[in-house]
């Protein structure tokens, strides 16, 4: 498996399992990135600051549901995000929130409307809004996984407080 690193410190994998051109997965990435810090603009907040450990756990959480076929903040083996994110920041301290979304059927959309679908349902939605619009928040990372027409979206937002970071 090929871990892609970007600029924006997203990071991405991407697998057809069909003939359906699946969006590039890095572009998707940065544009939930773009979507979440104009919505988090409009309300009066500061963006959120792009993580490469963030990003990590929550490529690495879109590619166990991907490929695991299971939904859901808590992985088959009990680990939340905040045990995740522990995976990756052993002396990590501070507040998590995780943001999940997944589409099938939708990888001939536009990586600009699927950015778009996955950032409005999470203001749709009372939780993943609270998560994404957390004035605390001042960091994310965002992991993209794309298998066959199925696209899964994993945002980790945080604040450190008191630890060191890498």
């Amino acid at each position: 498996m090929r871990w892609l690193v970007l600029g924006l410190s997203v990071f991405v994998r991407s697998a057809l399992a069909t003939g359906i051109p699946a969006p590039p997965a890095e572009d998707l990435a940065s544009a939930v990135a773009w979507e979440c810090n104009a919505a988090r603009q409009q309300m009066g907040l500061p963006a959120v600051r792009p993580d490469n450990g963030l990003s990590r756990v929550a490529f690495s959480h879109s590619l166990n549901m991907g490929t695991r076929l299971f939904w859901g903040h808590v992985d088959p083996e009990g680990r939340t995000p905040r045990a995740r994110v522990l995976e990756t920041y052993h002396d990590f301290r501070g507040g998590v929130a995780e943001n999940l979304w997944k589409c099938t059927g939708c990888a001939r959309l536009s990586v600009e409307e699927l950015a778009r679908r996955a950032v409005r349902a999470w203001l749709e939605s009372p939780g993943h809004r609270q998560n994404l619009l957390h004035p605390q928040a001042t960091h994310a990372g965002i992991g993209v996984w794309t298998v066959g027409d199925s696209v899964y979206v994993t945002q980790i937002l945080a604040f450190f407080a008191n630890s060191a970071r890498r």
